[in-house]
């Protein structure tokens, strides 16, 4: 690939992940009660209450696992964004938000309109091709 074209894409996802990151209301869409993986910081989560993040911490160090919905001991379950590959990460207890992990560092995204993060695909995809129950 063209370094100048490599640079420049980068360029451009960099702009519409900034643009889009500060938009995102993380509980948007989820239920009642539910906890929502901070993506910045393990040891953080957020209770969903009507549609609005509530900050929380774990107590003691524990790491917050969004799949078991608790504070744990192991940080097995903490978000690592690898600096030299562009990914993505759906969240737990959610259908259309993910972490896109940018340069080493996972922001917050959003599916558009009615599309539902696919962890099979590592992308956005129609809803009947997804198993949102399972995530």
């Amino acid at each position: 690939m063209n370094r100048d074209y490599a640079i420049g894409l980068l360029a451009i996802i960099g702009f519409i992940v900034a643009a889009n990151a500060t938009s995102i209301n993380l509980c948007a869409g989820v239920a009642n009660n539910v906890f929502v993986t901070d993506i910045t910081n393990c040891t953080n989560y957020y209770i969903c209450v009507n549609g609005e993040p509530i900050a929380q911490q774990c107590r003691n160090n524990y790491f917050f696992n969004g799949r078991t919905q608790s504070c744990e001991v192991s940080n097995s379950s903490c978000l690592s964004c690898n600096p030299n590959i562009l990914s993505s990460v759906g969240l737990e207890r959610t259908c259309n938000k993910y972490a896109l992990c940018f340069a080493g560092t996972p922001v917050l995204q959003e599916c558009a309109d009615d599309l539902q993060y696919n962890p099979n695909l590592n992308a956005c995809d129609y809803p009947q091709n997804v198993d949102c129950v399972a995530n």
